[in-house]
């Protein structure tokens, strides 16, 4: 029989489009597949709504990929430049260019030299450079072939286009000062303390409902612009609650909001999705992000950290009790420093410091030193975005190219964490090993491993008896039988002994902490990183561009980590606060109000409500740093509750939408559409009590091991975060993969199949089961039109000529396989898949 394609269950007009372009019909149940894969495949091209004129932006947006090129090249590849290309490839004055070729400017490798052009931005391996560090015709340099990491860095700098950021002539480079103008550079807008501002006036007093939306509306008023009306109440609905707990709203959840017309309907929802467990295991998610949590060390030793899950849960634990921000900087970077109040509030603390151990390490590198400053260069770069939006591991080799930040400043950092222990001894020959802290037992726990080990050495010390007792029979010749009693007396004691130690108690816990160092000193400065060309000693302290007064540690006798760490949550800090207000309305609002959320430098974007943002930054402080606080002043707002509507005119005065003149529309991360799925279907396990160490095959997907360098299909797919970086926003592509996946994934067509079997036992009408569908996979009413198309769909039978030995199968309308087919649909389409 002729099967029309089920294109009313999506409501897109690109999935129409496609449709009509196919001509609508395909036949046998095996062609319904190929119509699922035109399905998915349209739905992942229409993320956004139609084509607008290219328009400016008076708000300075940074391109997010030219950023992160530009760090890629100033901590990877001009290091690499310095140390073997720019002896002889430099315009330095004095200096002859070898083969006419300047390596130190971007114009100079831009003009080429005498054999023509090196580089083919995009290319590796069209362009000469590649081919000359792989020694592959030219070799070059020519003292020695480089590393096979080092010609990796060369080919991915290519790869990403050859991002170089330096100024300068193919025959002079243009000179940068010497020193920073520190009272010039703290004028920068990231630089000056935040302060309260006095919600503006707007001509329309109608619409704000909070302060926030008279900021937003004030912008969208100077701009000539209006936001967008609200979202009906299902789509506001399923917005929230994805966004506070990663699952989708229940269908008893959806009715009971649905009918509860009173002013306080939206603020109970808050109330009740800020106090679910589930808050802390989808914000948890977020932080991990930035942490670079990962359950395996990756790099060259890629071995299991046993014990990470214990800081993944501290993490989720920590924001479901909305332990104040500050406290929980301060507890990651020093907890063990800070006093405890009792033996679970000291295991607490010194877990969280597992923030500074988690990251890569290159733990069979042979030269130890250059892995403790690895080490030490990955803590600082990780802190300096995570908490305070700055590329600090740009200033490792040289002066930072665009921030105030001086190569003397990285390396007072260093002296903190190169004064501090997160790997001692080896594991095996020349594998340095990550440090272990025994956590302290309970005294019940204690009690039981005394007692158990008492019962061991009884019963050792019985067993060497016996075997006392069979020496002396065995010399005696009068008694063979007494011996050979004995013996079967000892295997006994030695099977009882076996099975005791099996049942012992659980080992003592531990953890990733870090500690402080026994030697404690101040950091030489490494010349151009190099750890064997050292420079002058640095006194340990902070970055000189935010601190008015004295930057140095002041207790020499510590590394350095507490007062580094309270330094960072003072009140006056101009950084800490406003980068986290802007991580969280980046995960509320889809976009931050800086762009490049880990980048508040002039490398950076600037902010879009700049008197908005510092508001918000006050407004968190004074409230105790609580998070919570802040995603329910969001939440709360009309610019939050505003729809996702296209206008044509506001795009062209804002195409980034970055006045937020209509809600963004968000994708869901990969971890909501896997638990999204498995709580439509019905299974999913949330552990609201207790966190498990690892999840199961029906857990949220938080607790599912992160393996560096070997990432699941599915995290790889749909733009998981890369474990190895700190990552404030994940990468979004639009791929085939990730629509192929979703028609081809054994779990997806399982928990489809369990979603169809569970709505016809509840709906067995085709009309009741379509509209049960919608209401319970998108959140919202079917249309006429869609309940009509659908349900003509599934009244038709399915010839299945695979499953019968290639007899046609006769099946009844409305069979199994015809509804599990209209399930996979909607969840393979763009509508599931984004927040509107």
């Amino acid at each position: 029989m002729a099967l029309r394609a089920p294109l009313a269950v999506l409501r897109h007009p690109v999935h129409r489009c496609a449709h009509a372009a196919r001509g609508g019909h395909v036949s046998s149940w095996a062609l319904t597949s190929v119509f699922l894969v035109a399905v998915c495949l349209a739905s992942s091209s229409s993320l956004l709504a139609a084509e607008a004129p290219a328009a400016t932006t008076k708000i300075k947006k940074a391109p997010k990929d030219h950023a992160a090129g530009v760090e890629f090249f100033e901590k990877q590849v001009r290091p690499l430049l310095a140390k073997h290309c720019l002896e002889c490839h430099s315009t330095a004055e004095g200096q002859a260019v070898k083969g006419g070729l300047a390596l130190d400017s971007r114009a100079g490798w831009m003009a080429g030299g005498d054999s023509g052009a090196i580089i083919v931005p995009g290319d590796p391996d069209a362009s000469l450079l590649i081919e000359a560090v792989r020694y592959d015709g030219y070799e070059m340099p020519p003292k020695g072939k480089l590393s096979a990491n080092e010609i990796a860095v060369f080919e991915r700098w290519v790869k990403l286009g050859a991002p170089d950021p330096r100024e300068g002539s193919a025959t002079g480079i243009v000179a940068k000062p010497a020193a920073f103008d520190l009272e010039e550079a703290r004028r920068f807008w990231s630089f000056l303390t935040p302060r309260m501002h006095r919600p503006p006036q707007t001509k329309n007093t109608s619409w704000p409902t909070t302060d926030v939306d008279r900021f937003v509306l004030e912008k969208l008023e100077a701009a000539g612009l209006a936001p967008a009306p609200d979202a009906d109440p299902a789509t506001w609905l399923r917005r929230v609650t994805y966004d506070l707990i990663g699952l989708p709203p229940t269908p008893e959840e959806q009715a009971a909001f649905l009918a509860d017309p009173t002013a306080e309907a939206r603020s109970l929802v808050v109330d009740r999705l800020l106090a679910s467990p589930q808050f802390g295991v989808h914000w948890g998610r977020h932080w991990l992000d930035v942490a670079r949590y990962a359950d395996s060390n990756g790099g060259d030793f890629n071995a299991k950290y046993p014990n990470a899950w214990r800081y993944r849960n501290y993490v989720v634990e920590s924001l479901n009790a909305d332990k104040p921000y500050d406290r929980f900087i301060v507890e990651q970077i020093a907890g063990d420093l800070l006093p405890a109040d009792g033996e679970v509030r000291r295991a607490e603390q010194l877990i969280a410091t597992t923030f500074l151990t988690i990251g890569p390490k290159m733990l069979s590198e042979r030269d130890k030193e250059k892995l403790a400053m690895d080490v030490v260069d990955e803590q600082i770069d990780t802190i300096g975005k995570a908490v305070m939006g700055l590329t600090l591991g740009c200033a490792r080799c040289h002066d930072h190219k665009f921030d105030p930040i001086p190569t003397s400043d990285y390396y007072a950092l260093a002296g903190i964490f190169r004064s501090t222990v997160v790997l001692e001894g080896e594991s095996q020959q020349y594998v340095s090993a990550w440090k272990e802290t025994p956590l302290a037992m309970t005294p019940e726990h204690a009690a039981l491993v005394a007692a158990h080990q008492g019962r061991v050495d009884e019963a050792k010390k019985k067993l060497d008896d016996a075997k006392q007792s069979l020496t002396a029979a065995e010399a005696d010749d009068g008694d063979p039988q007494k011996a050979k009693t004995l013996s079967a007396e000892i295997a006994d004691m030695e099977k009882n002994l076996a099975d005791l130690k099996k049942k012992s108690p659980p080992p003592t816990p531990m953890t990733m902490a870090a500690r402080e160092a026994p030697e404690i000193d101040d950091c030489r400065i490494c010349i151009r990183g190099e750890i064997d060309h050292r420079g002058d000693k640095i006194p340990r302290g902070y970055l000189h561009v935010v601190v008015g007064g004295d930057s140095r540690i002041q207790d020499s006798s510590h590394s350095g980590r507490l007062e580094f760490a309270r330094w960072l949550v003072r009140p006056d800090h101009p950084l800490t606060a406003r980068v986290m207000v802007n991580r969280v309305w980046r995960y509320v609002f889809g976009e931050g109000l800086v762009s490049t959320v880990d980048n508040f430098g002039r490398n950076g974007a600037e902010p879009s409500h700049p008197e908005l943002l510092d508001t918000l930054a006050m407004q968190f402080m004074e409230s105790g740093w609580s998070v919570k606080q802040l995603v329910r002043t969001l939440v709360s707002s009309r610019a939050y509750a505003q729809s996702a509507r296209f206008d044509d005119r506001a795009f062209l005065r804002d195409p980034d939408n970055a006045l937020l003149w209509r809600a963004h529309r968000k994708r869901l991360p990969a971890e909501s559409i896997r638990d999204g799925l498995l709580a439509i279907a019905g299974g999913l396990e949330l552990h609201d009590t207790i966190l498990p160490t690892t999840g199961g095959e029906r857990s949220r997907t938080l607790f599912s091991p992160i393996i560096r360098n070997e990432l699941s299909a599915f995290f790889t797919v749909f733009d998981f975060a890369d474990p190895e970086v700190t990552t404030g926003r994940r990468s979004e592509t639009n791929v085939p993969a990730q629509a192929l996946y979703l028609l081809n994934d054994p779990l997806v067509r399982t928990e489809t199949a369990r979603i169809a079997e569970r709505l016809a036992s509840q709906s067995p009408g085709s009309a009741e089961f379509v509209e049960a569908a919608y209401r319970l996979i998108l959140c919202r009413p079917a249309t006429a039109d869609e309940v009509a198309r659908a349900s003509a769909f599934l009244k038709q039978s399915t010839t299945d000529k695979s499953r019968t030995g290639g007899k046609p199968k006769a099946a009844s309308p409305m069979d199994a396989v015809r509804r599990q087919q209209f399930v996979q649909a909607l969840v393979a389409s763009t509508e599931f898949r984004l927040l509107d």
